[in-house]
């Protein structure tokens, strides 16, 4: 297999590196959310009735593009439904129940290591082994973790901690997700995979929504809306534990995607 031009491995780094920050800012978004007193399953509700018909459409127009023979069966697409609300229901909500009760930088760095719950799955699910500088980058990780809440003890508060167990559910279940995934794209092809599993959770979460809440609760105030503003804006406190956590469970995510990348590098050299 020839390598990859230069030009394509950075562009496909700089496009993980913007979507990570993006990925990063959701937290923020939710919590100033919040303050308009809109409740978690009203907002993912809202969030779900303005995706759900796009991926719908999509899966449409991907089903009928493709000649018959080349279609999944009812099986994988099941699974593929199964999967998405593992993924996109379940996981989403106890994330979004956990920002409710932690801060959102706490809570992006618990999410943030969920490749090595997906490692860890995939040696006890799939017999894969361990690689060095995944264990390495999972113990720094969780070491930043450790640091933030340590070196600040005041934050460990009764409903600090049950966040955090939520975020932390919330990142086995994604890891899950990615986990069953994989094989799942192969079989339906990636767009319709995530058409499927997007649409799947879309309907599950409005249908939790709509059985144990009134709808009025979807009235929404117009400036809950446009919410992309910076940290600071949030008043959470950022001193030493914090940036040493971060720097800690961001370091270890790096060093294992680095990692893996040249190993990818190096297996796909001529």
């Amino acid at each position: 297999m020839p390598a990859m031009p230069r030009s394509w491995l950075i562009t496909g780094y700089a496009m993980s590196a913007i979507g990570a920050m993006l990925f990063a800012t959701k937290g923020i978004v939710v919590k100033l959310t919040y303050a308009h007193d809109v409740s978690v399953l009203a907002l993912l509700a809202l969030r779900m009735l303005l995706s759900t018909p796009v991926f719908v459409a999509v899966g449409i127009v991907e089903w009928r593009r493709r000649p018959v023979h080349e279609r999944p069966g009812v099986k994988p697409l099941g699974a593929a439904a199964a999967v998405g609300m593992i993924g996109y229901h379940l996981s989403s909500w106890l994330d979004f129940e956990g920002l409710a009760l932690l801060d959102a930088q706490s809570e992006r760095l618990i999410l943030f290591t969920y490749p090595f719950l997906v490692i860890l799955f995939g040696r006890l699910i799939f017999k894969r082994p361990f690689a060095p500088h995944a264990v390495l980058g999972a113990l720094m990780s969780y070491a930043g973790i450790a640091a933030m809440f340590g070196g600040a003890p005041a934050r460990m508060t009764d409903d600090a901690l049950t966040g955090a167990a939520l975020v932390l559910t919330a990142a086995v279940s994604f890891a899950l997700y990615q986990l069953f995934a994989r094989e799942l794209i192969v079989k339906c092809g990636a767009a319709l995979f995530t058409a499927v599993a997007m649409s799947a959770a879309g309907v599950s979460l409005l249908a939790q929504f709509f059985l144990t809440h009134p709808v009025g609760e979807l009235a929404v105030e117009a400036s809950a809306w446009p919410l992309i503003v910076t940290l600071v804006l949030l008043g959470e406190p950022f001193g030493w534990p914090e940036a040493l956590g971060t720097v800690l469970v961001l370091g270890g995510v790096g060093l294992f995607m680095l990692v893996d990348a040249a190993r990818a590098r190096r297996a796909a050299a001529p």
